[in-house]
């Protein structure tokens, strides 16, 4: 298709073929509405590439997959094969798009004021999806199971006997269904950050982020300056991430509209979870910094810490309704246990739901019985070190099931380290597997590899 007509601007010089796929939105329904997907062909610059591509597609759920067709060659699979990047239903260039454009700025306002804005998240999911069900659209049909059957439709169009599969965060979710449900047309899949299916996210997410701060602390407190720089910051920053559990602290900041206007000051209540938050562990580019803001947070410093907050204060980019369809009809409700005292605890009866009771009856999807994937293809886990949101463990228990797959941790690495361009191992690594998934995987790269030099104080 003419590229002028594509959703993303590509540059002018990127061997990238265009053009959507079009399936049913339902496949129980043959005759009903049929969806767009965009697709985007990465051609590799081998004049000879290997015959199976990797196909990659996003986190989130509901984040857009597209963007990396316009800076395909900073994958290196490309240099041996074609790279497909699929843009998964609902997803913000799919047709249609989910965007529930009213969520954002609820989820936003919830940030700021929690009972308020979780009422006004609930009204918000109640009227997107009524506004989808009178445009035709049926959120119930936006599901990891059916984004797996996009795709194997995709490599059927194509012509592919076999392909790679490349999916990050919640899109290893996606892959792992493309695994289970039509094995036969994979040849490996690397896994960034794995989300397994039968993983209850819910369940262990204050555990993941206190796991995720002791390896930033133990990290610190084995470097003579970062120890010298923040002493006794264990004790201390636990102490106040405890404390604001009843006496949170409170700053006034202005939200940014995500365009880089500030709107109306208003003074947020910073509770156990907002503080951690502040340390922005899910990026590789700010754990170096997570020291320095644990001694603000520890000196309850709201002048320093009042930047860092409004940073954080924008609209996420999600398409809203496709996230709630997965994670609503998807996402198992684990009670968590929060009894006691300590930052577990306080984080425990501190962090929002990843769907609140109350948005799951709104958004109305019925719920889908999950399963781990078993299976003897060539599978690699790649995790980071710091990662908040997706341990190692997890990796961990699914390669139980999947006797052919290989375990890598990146040093000084948070979530998706595939990403980080500037530290480049994980996908060297990751093409190096693609290129023969029958060899264990070669890690000179990693032995060059570091834990960062934290931040010191001024």
């Amino acid at each position: 298709m003419d590229r002028k007509a594509f959703p993303i601007r590509l540059p002018d010089d990127a061997k990238v073929d265009t053009g959507y796929l079009v399936v049913l939105e339902d496949r129980a329904k043959p005759n009903g509405k049929t969806i767009r997907l965009p697709v985007a062909i990465v051609r590799s610059s081998s004049p000879t590439p290997a015959p199976d591509p990797v196909v990659y597609a996003a986190g989130g759920p509901g984040a857009s997959s597209l963007s990396a067709a316009a800076y395909g060659g900073a994958y290196r699979f490309t240099d041996t094969r074609d790279m497909i990047v699929f843009e998964q239903r609902g997803t913000a260039h799919a047709h249609p798009y989910l965007a529930c454009p009213e969520v954002a700025p609820a989820r936003l306002s919830e940030t700021i004021d929690p009972t308020p804005g979780r009422r006004r998240e609930v009204a918000a999911a109640r009227a997107c999806r009524d506004r989808l069900l009178r445009g035709g659209i049926d959120p119930a049909a936006y599901t990891t199971a059916a984004s797996a059957a996009d795709l194997e439709d995709l490599r059927r169009v194509l012509g592919f006997r076999r392909w790679n599969l490349y999916g990050e965060s919640y899109g290893t979710r996606l892959m792992l269904a493309v695994l289970r449900d039509y094995p036969e047309g994979v040849r490996s899949v690397v896994l960034d950050s794995a989300l397994p299916p039968d993983e209850p996210y819910e369940a262990g997410a204050a555990a993941n982020l206190v796991r995720s701060l002791e390896a930033v602390l133990r990290d610190c407190e084995a470097q003579a300056p970062c120890r010298a720089a923040y002493p006794d910051l264990r004790r201390r920053f636990t102490e106040a991430v405890v404390a604001a559990e009843t006496n949170p602290m409170r700053v006034r900041a202005r939200p940014s509209d995500g365009n880089g206007m500030k709107g109306t000051e208003v003074e947020m209540t910073l509770r156990p979870h907002d503080l951690v938050n502040l340390l922005s562990l899910r990026s590789t580019w700010d754990v170096p910094n997570a020291p320095h803001r644990m001694d603000l947070v520890a000196r309850r410093d709201v002048e320093a810490l009042r930047p860092i907050v409004e940073g954080g204060l924008q609209p996420s980019g999600y398409a809203w309704g496709m996230r709630y369809s997965i994670w609503c009809g998807e996402e198992l409700n684990v009670p968590r246990r929060s009894r006691g005292s300590g930052l577990l605890a306080a984080l425990q009866r501190s962090l929002p739901m990843v769907v609140d009771p109350a948005v799951r009856a709104a958004w109305a999807v019925p719920g889908v019985r999950r399963k781990g994937v078993a299976s003897q293809i060539p599978v690699l886990f790649i995790n980071g070190e710091y990662d908040p949101y997706t341990p190692a463990s997890w990796a961990e228990r699914a390669a139980r099931t999947l006797p052919n797959s290989q375990r890598l941790t990146i040093p000084g690495a948070s979530h998706v380290p595939t990403q980080v361009w500037d530290q480049p191992c994980a996908m060297v690594v990751a093409a190096d597997f693609v290129g023969d998934p029958s060899k264990p995987v070669s890690t000179p790269c990693l032995r060059a590899l570091r834990p960062p030099s934290f931040k010191l104080s001024p």
